[in-house]
């Protein structure tokens, strides 16, 4: 443990012992890696305390993930917080926001990834009018494509028929 609270050590492995901590669990670390998290001057070592405090058992960090989701300005943090909030309905609609509007496409995919594994009609609903909105990149397009093929997500097909369809004609 002495690793991650070393101001002195190198950052790389200051980095790695964060996640190390967080699959290790043991709960009286947990408040360490937090410590970490919120007074931490290096972003980059701020977004590998929000993943080890995401692997800890038994302590749900769900708000502050979407707390970190919706207000850090260090797009690794947020895509952190993305990829954590894989499951969280309760953060459907912000997840859906960073998806359409943050400007790091990492933290979009990451978004519409999320998305995919949250069950329930709205996201699906979303993540298909992803797909087929010709006003967005190929790239988050393709991306977005995956998501929906991965996680077979009802509709998939009919989209995917729909779309060639429209760009047949259209040649």
């Amino acid at each position: 443990m002495y690793v991650t609270e070393d101001a002195g050590a190198s950052s790389g492995p200051r980095r790695l012992a964060c996640i190390s901590v967080g699959k290790i669990g043991r709960p009286e670390d947990f408040e360490v890696i937090e410590r970490l998290y919120y007074e931490s001057e290096d972003a980059m070592l701020r977004s590998y305390a929000l993943a080890g405090l995401a692997e800890f058992e038994g302590h749900d960090i769900t708000q502050v993930l979407i707390q970190a989701l919706k207000r850090d300005t260090f797009w690794r943090i947020r895509l952190t917080a993305a990829e954590k909030l894989s499951g969280a309905a309760e953060a459907s609609e912000l997840l859906q926001y960073k998806a359409e509007n943050d400007p790091v496409p990492q933290v979009k995919i990451a978004s519409l990834k999320s998305l995919g594994t949250v069950s329930g009609g709205r996201n699906a609903q979303f993540l298909l009018e992803y797909f087929t909105d010709d006003r967005k990149s190929i790239d988050m397009r393709l991306a977005c494509l995956l998501v929906l093929v991965e996680n077979t997500i009802p509709g998939t097909l009919d989209a995917i028929e729909n779309l060639m369809e429209k760009l047949w004609k259209k040649d």
